[in-house]
């Protein structure tokens, strides 16, 4: 059984991923403008992005590199991003060229709808 001080810092290292989650979460609803997103109200904020298919990146679940990646939009380049996702995460779970542009792109699509 894992000692006090470990599941301490545990308990501290899943309450210091939520309030990311949630500064994140706070985010996305915002759009780039501040303006509150406007999406049908059978999607739900709380359900963004939502691609035209109803499906979310593979990467969605791994809550860090999604992070990750939202924050470098138009900060850097696509071969930037990527390349300092694979230092920072490694290359399992470094999304593809692909599949972060198609994210990029409809976070755009999201801001312009918004604005």
């Amino acid at each position: 059984m894992p000692s006090l001080s470990t599941l301490q810092r545990r308990l501290a290292g899943l309450e210091q991923q939520v309030e990311a989650l949630q500064r994140e979460n706070a985010r996305l609803k915002s759009g780039y403008s501040g303006v509150p997103l406007t999406l049908p109200p059978t999607v739900g904020q709380h359900r963004l992005p939502v691609f035209e298919h109803g499906r979310r990146p593979v990467f969605w679940a791994d809550a860090e590199v999604r992070q990750f990646i939202t924050e470098q939009h138009r900060r850097v380049t696509l071969k930037m991003a990527i390349a300092a996702c694979r230092v920072r995460f490694g290359d399992e779970r470094t999304p593809s060229r692909s599949a972060i542009h198609r994210y990029w792109s409809k976070l755009d699509d999201l801001a312009r709808r918004a604005a």
